[in-house]
């Protein structure tokens, strides 16, 4: 399942042509742990997720519902 977010994750990132610097400052989260988690190589939680998902303006709900229909 981590893959799977880590793909929307990306995907999204893209869709809105946001860097990682935009996602660092929207987030407070490291550009590294950013990184880890958009490549799949860090599991994510669910505060870190929310913290994501509000700086793509999606819910994480939205989010794990694309991830699950990569599955």
């Amino acid at each position: 399942m981590n893959d799977a977010i880590a793909t929307v994750l990306r995907a999204e990132k893209a869709a809105q042509k946001l860097t990682y610097t935009d996602l660092v400052e929207a987030t407070g989260i490291p550009a590294v742990s950013l990184k880890r988690y958009f490549a799949g190589e860090r599991d994510i939680t669910v505060r870190v997720l929310a913290l994501i998902a509000q700086a793509l303006n999606m819910t994480p709900g939205e989010i794990w519902a694309k991830a699950l229909e990569r599955l």
